[in-house]
């Protein structure tokens, strides 16, 4: 939550404002069902087939030099996108590109053809998660500025 609060903070500044309409959700019910994603993709805002990318940061908040990412068909050329911007910067080591699954909130966006990127950084605080270890004390910030100038480098490229 605190990185799409970040990149909200940042285009919100004048200099930072984009020409293109950018949208944050913090969809709730992730983890019962994706219900707040799927029912924001049933009812948008803005019509899905306006939607040039959605991203969805998922556990970033570790330390790890390599990313997970996922996409769905629509996707795939904008995923080459991000995975050059990366490797031009030199942010992330190495960038593991899954599957499509149903396993976060990407997921409502990629299988109404909307190109919808899932990212995690793969580090020590995933073995904590959903355990009573997963507090204040197993998150770590080392790799959010790397991350910050990947996305906001990968969304200027729209």
């Amino acid at each position: 939550m605190a990185f799409i609060l970040t990149l909200a903070r940042h285009y919100a500044l004048p200099e930072n404002r984009p020409e293109l309409t950018y949208i944050f959700i913090a969809a709730a019910a992730e983890e019962n069902n994706l219900l707040g994603s799927t029912y924001y993709t049933n009812h948008p805002v803005v019509l899905l087939d306006r939607t040039l990318q959605v991203i969805d940061p998922d556990m970033v908040a570790d330390n790890g030099d390599r990313l997970f990412v996922e996409t769905g068909p629509a996707g795939e050329e904008t995923l080459q996108r991000f995975l050059h911007i990366n490797d031009s910067l030199d942010l992330f080591g190495a960038i593991e590109h899954n599957p499509l699954s149903n396993d976060s909130d990407h997921y409502p966006f990629a299988m109404k053809e909307v190109p919808a990127l899932y990212i995690m950084v793969d580090g020590d605080a995933y073995d904590v998660y959903h355990t009573p270890l997963d507090d204040n004390d197993h998150i770590y910030t080392c790799r959010y500025l790397s991350l910050f100038r990947l996305v906001t480098e990968f969304a200027s490229t729209f």
